[in-house]
């Protein structure tokens, strides 16, 4: 009787563990889905943009294209970012320089990232509904968009992977079930360092989860120290490594310094409070009003009804939201704490420099579900409270996909813009002398966010892809070009660059198609003088062109 009893106790064990193991893959596969459609809609349609150039005019130029030699190519750019320079030259050893290829594995990571979000905030002991109601809006939220479209930017996406990963490992660690906790802390710290080495905005949240863990469970008094002290040792170990090898920190003393915090508080508030937080309906409407799309229209809507079929269907009772509000506010506050040690965080809402709200807007997607749950929560009726959360996630999660979806189009524009333009250059110039440096007239820089060519290193890139020589360099004229006495000037990033005169400077008109030679100060002013500038609207590089 005894052993039938306890292999009754047994059973119901496995059922229970079986039932919430299926529960989780359903909830995974519902953030998937919501992050597929946010990216199938643009996936093969999104090019090569900026600082891409670069690294594809590197990698494209060599004979031998193994894993090693591209690896060395690309790490020379990007010293303190061995895991995306792995990234990189891994997929163009795999599929070259085709943009479909890094575009679904940037989707896949996107859903990936969704899921582990899901995974470790259960292990944070944050309920069902919190958990994936906050991963379904991190997931959709635009206020990091060019972590979607930008390959360069697309460590940020494997970074964020990575915490999640070390966050859920963190939990499972801190778990009392959990027999061998120190292979867990192991595998914690080492996403840590991956994540760290493929970008940095994440590190201060290893912190705060290690600090947090102990506080949202019940961890076991012997592994305390060892959860609060691991990670954050590491954290303060790879921060003064990179100081030390990096030339981008701040300055400016004090008052620069405070200057900064200012600029860097409002411009948070701002782009995450309002643009993409309470105002994101008005200003999602006011962009697919200018740039109508009816691909982004279903897709903001099919997210939408997911979303809210999966909370209606899956909301039993609801907490305070009390405790996602708070845990958003510290996370909020810790996407931007790297930022605090420099200066080099552009603070637009749809910009490629939007890359840098990736951390912040997780902590920004608690905040909001925090306060969903809390409005929903008003209404005493569970039927009642469940439809009213799952339509502010609705509303969240749709309009987020279709804003998403609408930004991608001004990418789609610069990408055939840039194909149109290489493809008149080749047919007009089919070859270029050793060692030339090539001016290309004639194009805006930007469509919207949406980078064409804005500056030396993806002119230069592009030429060295296109004529498969490493010899060449090239620009583009924008306002941040003139002419002086010693060659062509141009400032993009702070960094100034000079292409002295000679018989190798050239000028390439793409709207007359004609080349001339740029040999002196005298034939450089005549030729803009002939050559006005085209009629662009106003940008500058990080932020591209308004469309707000």
């Amino acid at each position: 009787m005894i052993d039938q009893l306890v292999g009754q106790e047994h059973s119901t064990a496995k059922d229970a563990v079986a039932g919430l193991d299926a529960t989780k893959a359903i909830d995974g596969l519902v953030i998937a889905l919501i992050a597929l459609i946010s990216t199938i809609p643009y996936v093969g349609r999104i090019g090569f943009y900026s600082d891409d150039w670069s690294f594809l005019g590197a990698l494209a130029v060599g004979n031998d294209h193994s894993f090693g030699t591209l690896f060395m190519a690309t790490i020379r750019q990007v010293a303190t970012r061995p895991v995306q320079a792995a990234y990189l030259s891994g997929l163009y050893e795999l599929f070259g320089a085709n943009p479909l290829a890094f575009q679904l594995v940037a989707a896949g990571a996107l859903a990936i990232g969704g899921i582990l979000a899901y995974l470790a905030l259960r292990r944070f002991a944050f309920n069902r509904v919190e958990a994936l109601v906050t991963a379904a809006i991190f997931v959709t939220l635009p206020s990091y968009s060019a972590d979607r479209f930008w390959l360069s930017a697309a460590q940020a996406l494997v970074s964020m992977c990575f915490f999640f990963a070390s966050a859920y490992a963190l939990g499972r660690a801190g778990s009392p079930a959990t027999a061998n906790w120190r292979s867990w802390l192991g595998l914690s710290a080492t996403a840590l360092l991956l994540s760290a080495l493929a970008y940095e905005v994440f590190l201060p949240l290893f912190v705060v989860a290690a600090l947090a863990l102990p506080i949202a469970v019940d961890v076991p008094a012997q592994r305390r120290w060892a959860i609060r002290i691991i990670n954050p040792a590491l954290v303060v170990l790879l921060g003064v490594t990179k100081a030390v090898f990096t030339t981008r920190l701040g300055g400016g003393g004090v008052s620069g310094q405070l200057s900064w915090l200012v600029h860097l508080v409002e411009g948070a508030l701002k782009i995450n409070g309002w643009d993409f937080g309470l105002a994101l309906p008005l200003n999602s409407v006011r962009m697919f009003a200018h740039h109508p799309s009816l691909v982004a229209a279903i897709a903001g809507a099919s997210a939408g009804a997911l979303i809210y079929a999966w909370v209606v269907g899956s909301a039993r009772t609801v907490s305070t939201g009390r405790r996602l509000a708070v845990a958003g506010i510290v996370t909020f506050a810790g996407g931007y704490a790297i930022f605090l040690t420099n200066n080099n965080a552009l603070m637009t809402p749809t910009g490629s420099g939007n890359r840098v709200n990736i951390a912040a807007a997780f902590g920004m997607a608690l905040v909001i579900t925090g306060a969903a749950i809390w409005v929903a929560g008003r209404f005493r009726r569970p039927t009642l409270s469940a439809q009213v959360l799952g339509v502010v996630a609705a509303g969240v999660v749709g309009f987020g996909v279709m804003t998403n979806v609408v930004l991608a189009t001004y990418w789609e524009q610069a990408s055939t813009t840039q194909s149109a333009v290489l493809a008149a250059l080749k047919n007009d110039v089919p070859s270029l002398p050793a060692n030339a440096t090539l001016i290309i007239d004639g194009v805006c820089p930007y469509v919207g966010p949406g980078v064409v060519f804005e500056t030396t290193w993806d002119v230069t890139g592009a030429l060295r892809m296109e004529y498969r020589s490493a010899s060449l360099t090239g620009d583009v004229a924008t306002n941040r070009m003139w002419v002086a006495s010693d060659g062509l000037h141009s400032f993009t990033y702070q960094t100034e660059t000079i292409h002295p005169y000679s018989d190798l400077l050239l000028v390439y008109d793409y709207r007359t198609h004609g080349v001339v030679e740029l040999t002196s100060e005298t034939a450089a002013l005549a030729y803009f003088a002939a050559h006005p500038a085209s009629a662009c609207p106003a940008g500058s590089p990080g932020y591209g062109s308004g469309v707000m």
